[in-house]
């Protein structure tokens, strides 16, 4: 919608109220608030909030390549979504603690306390493993998101148009109950694998949080202005709304009775939309195996709370600001991988319905481009036909055979 595209354009400010140059990117820094889109990303509205990036366009592809980039990132860095998660109360904790061994080494005891650095350097790597691992397979769950929702808008596509071209011609009402359906799949798709729809991407900055029942107002306001009454029969449904909104599909290509190839072909994109609701279904309700999640944490929090009694000897003072890079360095790297292993929350699901709509779309003004076509040629078949029967040429050539026939047999005689 106009609304939506002026909210999260490409290059939209925090606040949602204005539209500056992607690469104007020290104006969003002085317009900041709780976070600021570089190179696409939706605004935040709270600290807490992960990273969600937009869809890609040749400005931001633009922007993602600068040779810039360094120098912009770094000065973004107290604006960026992982510091600002991080620095409470992570961050703090450990720069208090380590703020609290300098001050006792260096006012209260006259042994300074400090640790061998060896085991440090020994668990080291293995916690850098830990950290990798962790981050990889949570991107790969980010990566196969992203394939499903692609996979989600194929088969839409290929369902809107092979009922625009084999079920229209048959069944016209049949053809555009399906493209509605299809229309609705997306939608409740993300309702069900996000708690708010996927608002984050919908509302803009300044407006405020939707509870659970306005979710489902909302949700049940969506689907009335695309199925009218039968919105109901989807909303009845509190499980399972997407294989709901399937069976519907199937109900209405039965009712078509079509040819059992085109029927076929029509059910093989209804499993593939199945398909996508299991597969998402398993990101969803299986996370990382959650006591691998709770031993690195473990593990990285133990070792960087140790790290001021190692860093000690060798900076003094300044164990603190390094502790603190540090820490900052390895938490971000786990944070990362918290933030996208649950990827539905920060993928901007919404572009995908509003690609599934422009298929739509362009197969209803192609149906409306040939009900208009016919109905000129109609139009025009009328109109010669009427012409053929009015005009007075049409005796014409009759007429005109007598005349010569006449005038034949008058010769004749005179001769």
């Amino acid at each position: 919608t106009p609304k939506l595209e002026r909210r999260i354009s490409l290059g939209a400010g925090s606040d949602g109220d204005t539209d500056p140059d992607p690469s104007d990117w020290a104006a969003r820094l002085a317009g900041w608030r709780v976070g600021v889109d570089f190179s696409g990303q939706i605004s935040r509205r709270r600290r807490t909030d992960p990273s969600r990036d937009n869809v890609y366009h040749f400005e931001n592809w633009a922007l993602h390549r600068s040779p810039w980039r360094h120098f912009r990132h770094l000065v973004a860095l107290p604006v960026s979504a992982t510091a600002q998660r991080l620095i409470f109360p992570d961050l703090v904790a450990l720069g208090l603690f380590s703020a609290g061994i300098s001050y006792l080494n260096l006012e209260v005891l006259t042994n300074p306390i400090s640790l061998p650095y060896v085991p440090f350097i020994l668990t080291s790597s293995a916690l850098g493993l830990l950290l990798v691992f962790r981050v990889n397979a949570s991107y790969t769950r980010y990566d196969n998101a992203r394939q499903f929702i692609g996979q989600m808008m194929n088969s839409s596509r290929a369902l809107i148009r092979t009922s625009m071209t084999k079920v229209h011609p048959v069944h016209p009402y049949l053809c555009r109950r399906l493209i509605r359906l299809t229309r609705v799949f997306p939608r409740v798709l993300i309702f069900y694998l996000t708690a708010d729809g996927d608002q984050n991407t919908t509302l803009g900055h300044g407006e405020k949080e939707l509870t659970d029942e306005e979710v489902e107002t909302r949700l049940s306001e969506i689907l009335h202005k695309l199925m009218g009454g039968e919105a109901q029969k989807i909303m009845e449904v509190s499980t399972n709304r997407p294989v709901k909104v399937l069976q519907m599909i199937s109900i209405t290509v039965a009712a078509a009775d079509l040819d059992p190839v085109i029927a076929n072909r029509l059910d093989i994109e209804v499993r593939e939309l199945e398909s996508v609701v299991g597969s998402c279904e398993r990101i969803l309700r299986t996370p990382m195996y959650t006591s691998y999640t709770r031993h690195t944490s473990r593990f990285l929090f133990t070792w960087l709370m140790m790290l001021p009694l190692v860093l000690w000897p060798m900076c003094g003072v300044y164990c603190t600001p390094a502790t603190m890079m540090i820490a900052y360095s390895l938490l971000a790297i786990e944070d990362i991988g918290v933030m996208i292993e649950e990827p539905f929350d920060i993928l901007p699901l919404w572009r995908a319905v509003e690609m599934v709509d422009d298929s739509a779309e362009i197969a209803v003004a192609h149906l409306c481009e040939e009900r208009e076509y016919e109905r000129m040629k109609r139009s025009e078949q009328q109109r010669n036909k009427k012409q053929l029967q009015g005009s007075p040429s049409t005796m014409l050539p009759q007429q005109t055979r007598e005349e010569q026939a006449a005038a034949q047999a008058e010769a004749s005689r005179k001769m």
